[in-house]
């Protein structure tokens, strides 16, 4: 079995009581198969995340300001492209968890193996998903009350797009081997780089006679296949120059394993991003137009969780390695600090927003009507802010140790109870509009939140294997 070094090991004496915001012992980890260090495992992905919305939001104004009709056409197929695409990638859901651990005990025969398995199951469920995606894309869409030209726009999009998400699942998988490895940074540039390609692409296509060839809606699909397609291969290209094995068969033996880890954890996600698309679906029951009011504000609100998220992703890794090589009782310390950085985090973040929620919101949509909505939206996502980050500091926590399925459990019940149900019931029966969809929101954050603090606090997370 793995060790990590001794030096990273804190000190016997050292007191309980005495906390440090940043302890040296916690920053880097060293074992046979690598160099963990937190402020390199968190800052690109960080800076992913925020160069990859500001683009991503690039994109959004470029087109509102081409065609109001589009954006609300792409925005409602990507609800549900993007809850359909938790299905998709069971195989890779549980891939980094898995190879991380195995890593940590140098254990050769996952190492060199459980790549290619999860790879061809990923292929496997996306092929199914995505022919049974297009026999229903009727009642899918129909969900999100689209008519006429919108639903029409909406069924292009949806279509075509699915030759996306196919390279996207074995994209995933690619993402989830080099986050095992801590290669994260690779992964950054290439998410990157593909974002400023697709803004660029996006650029040429509204604003010269690229565009013309095709209606607009055709060439928004082709841009993200073809975006997708270069990051597939220079995810494949960096695996190769790395020199890391995926192996050539497929090995029946891992599949149980993946899927014990990659199921409850894909549930989650899908459980979530269905009771967003009702959510959505709920919201377009007032106002269809409100969609987008949503999706800018989900864009803006983004901003506020990136850093937190980015220390609860490089928390994860850092300990799925430290409970691989049988330290507990730092992971234990790991936690705690990560939960104080990314509470702090969000709260600040979240300050900063509210402070110029105006110029903010203003950058995607100046309808009168609609900046009156956003104060009280902008100050109750305080609340949601802070939820949010108790959430993901605790559940990557309780996902890389193998505690999955209290996870799972969790989020799907307080996903329908809370994100949905109370959504209906306040926006809809009481009348509240947008503000009862964030009042639901801030309820689903906080009970998630707490449940994984007395899990974790519980320390049945130490019984699990993976």
């Amino acid at each position: 079995m793995a060790k990590v070094s001794d030096k990273n090991v804190a000190p016997m004496h050292q007191k309980k009581g005495k906390f440090k915001l940043f302890d040296k012992s916690l920053i880097t980890l060293q074992d046979k198969n690598g160099k963990l260090n937190l402020f390199a495992l968190m800052l690109p992905v960080f800076l992913q995340c925020i160069i990859n919305n500001m683009l991503g939001s690039i994109n959004t104004a470029i087109l509102s300001n081409y065609d109001s009709t589009i954006i609300t056409a792409m925005n409602a197929s990507n609800r549900i492209i993007g809850t359909l695409l938790y299905f998709c990638v069971l195989g890779s859901a549980g891939l980094s968890i898995v190879l991380a651990h195995a890593l940590g005990r140098d254990d050769k025969d996952v190492i060199n193996n459980i790549s290619m398995t999860a790879i061809i199951a990923n292929v496997t469920l996306g092929v199914v998903v995505c022919g049974l995606s297009l026999a229903l894309q009727e009642p899918l869409l129909s969900m999100m009350n689209l008519t006429g030209e919108i639903m029409e726009n909406a069924k292009i999009y949806f279509s075509l797009r699915q030759i996306a998400v196919l390279l996207s699942v074995v994209s995933s998988c690619f993402a989830g081997i080099l986050s095992a490895y801590g290669k994260v940074t690779s992964s950054v540039i290439i998410g990157v780089g593909t974002c400023v390609i697709s803004a660029l692409v996006m650029w040429a296509f509204v604003y010269t006679p690229l565009g013309s060839f095709m209606p607009m809606i055709y060439n928004c699909a082709i841009n993200s296949i073809f975006v997708t397609l270069i990051g597939l291969v220079a995810y494949g290209f960096v695996i190769f120059k790395n020199k890391i094995k995926i192996g050539r068969k497929f090995n029946f033996k891992y599949v149980k394993r993946l899927f014990r880890i990659g199921v409850p954890s894909s549930i989650t996600g899908f459980s979530y991003a269905m009771s967003m698309l009702l959510t959505t679906s709920i919201i377009s029951m007032m106002d269809v137009t409100y969609i987008n009011v949503k999706v800018y504000c989900d864009t803006i609100f983004g901003f506020v969780s990136y850093l937190g998220y980015s220390f609860a992703n490089a928390g994860g890794i850092m300990a799925g390695r430290l409970v691989g090589a049988g330290d507990y009782d730092k992971t234990k310390r790991l936690y705690r600090q990560n939960f104080t950085i990314v509470l702090l985090a969000n709260f600040i973040f979240a300050m900063v927003v509210f402070i110029f929620r105006e110029p903010l919101y203003m950058i995607f949509d100046r309808n009168p009507n609609h900046l009156t909505l956003i104060l009280p939206i902008f100050l109750m996502d305080i609340l949601v802010e802070l939820g949010r980050g108790t959430n993901h500091a605790n559940q990557f926590m309780l996902n890389s140790v193998g505690d999955v399925t209290y996870c799972t459990v969790v989020s799907m019940i307080s996903c329908w109870v809370n994100a949905v149900f109370l959504s209906y019931i306040f926006a809809i029966v009481c009348g509240w509009g947008l503000v009862g969809c964030w009042i639901a929101f801030i309820v689903d954050e906080w009970t998630r939140g707490i449940l994984y603090i007395i899990r974790w606090h519980s320390g049945k997370w130490e019984n699990k294997k993976v």
